[in-house]
């Protein structure tokens, strides 16, 4: 009998960030084999250069909007973390066409290509889908959504990672993707593109992290997602 001794592999869009670098970290230490694929636009090579001697991580420096390049990443691993996106608020409100077109079509691309081989992915999302909420009763993965008007543009991220959510249930409906969503609560630190601006004290207890982000992101692997709802439970 043949034993297939290669490591469990994952692909990680936007590795080369401060969640994805970490979330490197953790799976390599786990002995898996790590694709980062990162267009070092808003992620950093410093955030993995002590990997770049590492057996089993690799570093595709090209963008996610590339077909070519998520087929081959996304055929040859067994899971897919998409953190890739579009994120920071002076690239949000300097830059929104490429805001909405990361995102947007940067989901489609990953989501497609997860969805044609068979690949689980975790979409990574954001507390911002919530919305504009003024009061402080704690919110539920089913609450309704409220937001400011499409002339603000600090709405575009939201709205695309909102966009996204639906991207991937309509590929479960349709094509039987299998996904989980995240929706991360945004954290700020100095050098970093990231920025929080939702009271964690109104999110619910599904999202908050008693580990570390990147920890609970790599768990996630195990988690199961309900057919109608972007609940997850383990």
């Amino acid at each position: 009998m043949t034993v297939d001794a290669r490591p469990r592999s994952a692909l990680i869009t936007g590795g080369a960030g401060f969640i994805g670098s970490h979330l490197t970290e953790l799976l390599l230490a786990d002995g898996w084999a790590v694709w980062a694929l990162d267009d070092l636009s808003t992620g950093s090579y410093e955030n993995v250069a002590h990997l770049r001697d590492h057996e089993r991580f690799h570093l595709v420096v090209d963008t996610m909007l590339s077909r070519t390049v998520v087929n081959e990443l996304v055929n040859k691993v067994d899971v897919v973390y998409h953190l890739g996106a579009a994120v920071g608020p002076r690239l949000i409100v300097e830059q929104p066409v490429r805001t909405i077109v990361t995102n947007l079509e940067g989901s489609e691309i990953v989501l497609d290509h997860c969805a044609r081989f068979g690949k689980r992915v975790l979409l990574a999302s954001t507390s911002e889908v919530y919305g504009d909420h003024r009061t402080t009763d704690p919110l539920h993965e089913d609450a309704r959504r409220v937001y400011g008007p499409t002339t603000q543009k600090r709405w575009l991220y939201a709205d695309s990672k909102a966009m996204d959510e639906y991207l991937a249930l309509a590929y479960r409906q349709e094509r039987n993707l299998d996904f989980v969503i995240a929706r991360l609560l945004g954290r700020a630190r100095a050098g970093n593109t990231a920025w929080s601006s939702r009271d964690s004290s109104k999110l619910p207890s599904q999202g908050r992290l008693s580990r570390s982000t990147a920890t609970a992101i790599r768990r996630a692997r195990s988690v199961t997602c309900r057919t109608r709802s972007v609940r997850c439970t383990r």
